[in-house]
């Protein structure tokens, strides 16, 4: 997620550096060019790798996450455009997508209402058989 949000930063960056209506002078426009190559160096370094990467990729196509990849493309547009307010209001959305699709917050909720529920089966004493059910058991991640 780090990688994303610094190549995110990287990209509003260079895109407002290129698109100033005064020009910037020499000594501004490095300042900006090294500020997003760093973004871009700390997004190498947290980008995700085997596995992970393709994990991304794969949630990236999904609807959801193709949704939330459109709305940060449109922030940057809006961004660039300098359309400040319609860059707040779809970058909050994009946050929204965001934050309501991260798994262990849905974890965290989730574990909260099956709290009364819950039963520990060894508490009714000692047995003489468990019989399992189906392909096995596996511990809950929560």
């Amino acid at each position: 997620m780090i990688a994303f949000i610094c190549l995110f930063a990287a990209v509003v960056v260079f895109a407002r550096s290129a698109r100033r209506a005064p020009p910037l002078d020499g000594r501004q426009r490095w300042r900006q060019r090294g500020i997003g190559a760093a973004l871009v160096a700390v997004a190498v370094v947290f980008a995700p790798t085997g596995l992970i990467l393709s994990k991304t990729v794969a949630r990236a196509i999904l609807p959801l996450g193709l949704l939330w990849l459109l709305l940060l493309l449109l922030t940057v547009l809006r961004l660039v455009n300098d359309d400040k307010k319609a860059a707040a209001k779809t970058g909050a959305l994009a946050l929204l997508v965001m934050v309501l699709g991260f798994e262990p917050l849905g974890q965290v909720m989730t574990q909260a209402r099956e709290r009364p529920y819950r039963d520990d089966p060894f508490a009714a004493g000692s047995f003489d058989a468990i019989v399992v059910r189906g392909c096995g058991a596996s511990g809950a991640p929560h």
